[in-house]
């Protein structure tokens, strides 16, 4: 071989090694892409993952079929059904047709079907059953993904649990259809209570002018009670609308738990049996009678709910002197003696876990548009504001007692309540300024005093009553007024007397509900107000105690 042949071979050698290394180094830089490529891959994959185990809400991809066969589905969807999404792939356990509320499949699949035809995200809500049972509404938003011949090939989307949602909107209707319920009742009540007035009045003046052996007295009585009840009938409106005049009285829980006991048979329904057991005596509590009876009611109807296929309900009232719970006798210096109502059902019994919020505002086990969850916090609210206390014992399958205590007060100054048919009105023979804007209030009260022996000015509104007191030359030893009235209202009329007379004694009066009345300031639970429709007996005697104070 010539040297030439040897040099061009040695050459060719260089180039081939040269090329070898170059390879060798791109196979290098083809390794070095591959792995950050690969890596990227994992990364992005570990972000998606994180994204969908943070995102509050179950990402799925399934087949358009009946039964919404899931290809995908994140595990946040056993926080909203109770079920793990192993379950629902390829439909391996159940189907996710199958945990739609029965009342809600058709239509979701007819709206998703039509958002499909139109090539149109779909959205919906609907209920889901979670597997304790309970109802939950979820949000959904979804898409078909189509191939490019148009091929529908899978749905894309997420599933959010809006339940809470649902239910602070369902409070909100209700707080709603309470305050219109308050407005309605505030509307009527004004008006309602000054028709009552009167003819209450004028039937206990009528039956204590008549003989008892008058043929016809006894409709007298009964349009004085039928007053009552419409009296009564107002403030348990007013009571639920949250509108109604808080005045305590001294009362014998035995008669509030008798006077509820006619409602319970049209409330509860004749499949579940009514026990009561009342006190030998008295049983004497202060309490405002309407929000009395609102307890008794709420515990009632809470008891039947319980109870959806029948059972027994009973209602009792003890007085105890000892062996207070400890729940009762550690919260400090509290009476001695406690006036007990038990209300115990046969029912379902509440649940361990849920048992220490059921006195929360809103909170409710029912199902959305069944309950409020404002009942037992108000029923609770009502028992403290009288100084009581309220606790709840409960098995499962058991049923429930619900105790209510409140302290035992004296008896009222009367033996009990007194007619002011067989009892002698107090008389008087002072002067009296009756400012009243209500024409028929007017006329019977002006009428009555007089006829107990008080000398009676009257005027339609306060402008008017302040000409009346200019031009009045004797004493004046009481103001009895409306507190609303056009011109001059009633707490304005007292400002302006009072100045010249610091020491003028006045009792408003008003057939307004509380929250009519909380601008003006007046003492509503004193004895300085006295709330329409007034019985004789009630007026004469409130305004022989403001006079006799001295």
């Amino acid at each position: 071989m010539t040297s030439a042949a040897r040099l061009e071979e040695i050459e060719s050698l260089r180039h081939l090694i040269a090329e070898l290394r170059s390879k060798e180094e791109e196979h290098k830089l083809i390794e070095i892409a591959l792995e950050t490529a690969h890596n990227r891959l994992l990364a992005s994959e570990e972000m998606l993952r994180t994204l969908i185990t943070n995102i509050p809400g179950a990402i799925y991809r399934c087949a358009q079929d009946e039964d919404a066969t899931m290809e995908y589905l994140s595990d946040a969807i056993e926080g909203i059904v109770g079920y793990p999404a192993s379950d629902f792939l390829q439909n391996r356990v159940r189907s996710f047709a199958s945990v739609i509320h029965p009342q809600d499949r058709t239509l979701e699949a007819n709206l998703v079907r039509q958002a499909l035809a139109e090539r149109k995200p779909y959205i919906l809500e609907y209920r889901l059953v979670h597997a304790s049972g309970a109802i939950r509404w979820v949000y959904e938003k979804g898409q078909g993904i189509f191939a490019a011949d148009g091929t529908l090939q899978w749905l894309d989307g997420v599933i959010f649990d809006i339940t809470e949602r649902k239910n602070l909107e369902e409070q909100l209707r209700q707080a709603q259809k309470l305050e219109a319920v308050g407005r309605l009742a505030g509307g009527i009540a004004h008006d309602f209570n000054n028709l009552l007035t009167p003819i209450l009045g004028y039937a206990e003046m009528l039956l204590r002018a008549l003989p008892e052996q008058y043929p016809n007295r006894w409709m007298l009585a009964q349009i004085r009670e039928a007053s009552k009840r419409g009296a009564d009938l107002v403030r348990q409106l007013l009571a639920f609308g949250r509108h109604q005049l808080v005045v305590p009285q001294v009362l014998d829980l035995n008669e509030q738990l008798s006077s509820s006991e006619r409602l319970f048979n049209r409330i509860l329904g004749e499949d579940i049996e009514v026990q009561i057991r009342r006190e030998a005596k008295p049983a004497w509590v202060k309490l405002d009678p309407t929000n009395m009876h609102q307890i008794i009611m709420n515990l009632a109807v809470n008891a039947r709910d319980a109870m959806p296929h029948g059972g027994r309900l009973t209602l009792s009232v003890t007085i105890l002197t000892e062996d207070l719970p400890l729940v009762i006798s550690s919260r400090g210096e509290l009476p001695n003696w406690y006036v007990r109502l038990s209300v115990s059902d046969t029912g379902h019994g509440i649940d361990p876990e849920i048992l220490p919020r059921i006195f929360e505002p809103f909170f409710t086990t029912k199902e959305v548009g069944k309950g409020t969850g404002l009942g037992l916090s108000v029923v609770d609210g009502l028992i403290k504001q009288a100084g009581g206390h309220i606790t709840v014992q409960s098995e499962l399958n058991q049923g429930t007692t619900f105790s209510v205590y409140f302290p035992l007060v004296d008896a009222p100054s009367e033996a009990g309540p007194v007619s002011s048919v067989d009892h002698e009105w107090p008389h008087g023979t002072e002067t009296i300024l009756l400012v009243e804007d209500d024409p028929a209030v007017r006329q019977f009260s002006t009428l009555f005093l007089e006829r107990l022996g008080y000398t009676v000015l009257t005027a339609r509104d306060g402008q008017e009553a302040l000409s009346v007191v200019a031009h009045h030359h004797g004493p004046l030893n009481l103001v009895v007024t409306d507190v609303v009235m056009p011109k001059l209202s009633g707490p304005g009329l007292a400002h302006r007397l009072r100045i010249q007379n610091p020491g003028l004694k006045i009792l408003f009066a008003s057939g307004y509900p509380a929250t009519n009345l909380e601008p003006h300031a007046i003492p509503i639970e004193s004895r300085f107000f006295i709330a329409k429709p007034y019985t004789t007996e009630d007026l004469a005697l409130r305004i022989c105690q403001i006079l006799r104070e001295g």
